[in-house]
């Protein structure tokens, strides 16, 4: 199977820390036996590689610098080509991977950047100008005191963001804004926009992570859902369902690892947010 050509071209949010430095990697593959050629750039427009992809032949790509140089991001603020664009001749699969670990040294520390994070580009799904965000829990994530960080990439130059009806910032194409906001606050663009869901550092139990992963537009959602549980506790593997509309309602069926249904719930979300 191919994937479908809308794939060809991938808008990838910040995450709250820098990409640029050798502690992330990106990984580009594809189903085409043909060679798929592309380019990524930094999403102002700067040049970083050009590159070649088949099936079984994919890209790895590690990014330069050190995490000292490339400090996390400031929230609250415009910050102009933090995000990634990457573009080819056909239909791509993009990963970027955070591989910072806990073995920086004196190449910088856990405020500059975690580790162990992996982010799985939507393509053109992750595009659109309404999001409601969301983390797998809420709150204080970490002895940093750090909590769930949201971040907006524009791709329309005069992109008006609101965040819960309030305006916060005009941005251009390829700047981005990083925030924090209580889970399913509404995110409203007046032009075609990415958002990525993350934390510099989150720790569920033990030792922390950084985390990010993309926000799917409101347009790209749907009604049903599969999720599968990992080999992580309770507290790790936690899952957040948000209201589009009013009154939803929502049933979750539990199933056992041979598709046996055990149990049913029944929720309300009376208001879209919740």
């Amino acid at each position: 199977l191919f994937l479908p050509p809308s794939y060809s071209k991938h808008y990838i949010a910040p995450a709250p820390w820098q990409y640029w430095s050798k502690a992330n990697e990106i990984v580009i593959t594809t189903s085409s036996p043909v060679p798929v050629t592309g380019t990524i750039k930094k999403s102002d427009g700067t040049f970083l590689t050009n590159f070649t992809v088949s099936q079984n032949a994919p890209l790895i790509h590690t990014f330069s610098g050190l995490p000292k140089n490339a400090p996390a991001f400031n929230l609250n603020t415009v910050i102009t080509g933090a995000g990634i664009i990457v573009e080819a001749t056909g239909s791509i699969a993009v990963n970027v991977r955070n591989i910072a670990s806990d073995n920086l040294g004196t190449d910088g520390s856990d405020a500059d950047i975690k580790g162990n994070a992996s982010l799985f580009s939507f393509g053109d799904a992750a595009v659109g100008m309404l999001f409601r965000v969301g983390y797998y829990r809420e709150g204080v994530l970490s002895v940093e005191s750090s909590r769930p960080v949201y971040s907006i990439m524009a791709i329309d130059n005069n992109t008006e963001v609101k965040i819960g009806g309030v305006f916060v910032t005009t941005l251009n194409a390829g700047q981005s804004y990083l925030f924090n906001a209580n889970i399913g606050t509404l995110i409203e663009a007046s032009g075609q926009a990415v958002m990525n869901t993350g934390s510099i550092y989150d720790a569920p139990g033990g030792c922390g992570d950084g985390a990010f992963n993309p926000i799917p537009p409101i347009s790209s959602l749907g009604k049903e859902y599969v999720i599968v549980r990992g080999e992580g506790n309770t507290v790790a593997e936690q899952s957040t369902i948000i209201a589009i509309e009013p009154n939803t309602k929502v049933v979750v069926t539990h199933f056992d690892p041979n598709g046996i249904e055990q149990s049913k719930n029944n929720y309300t979300l009376v208001a879209a947010g919740d």
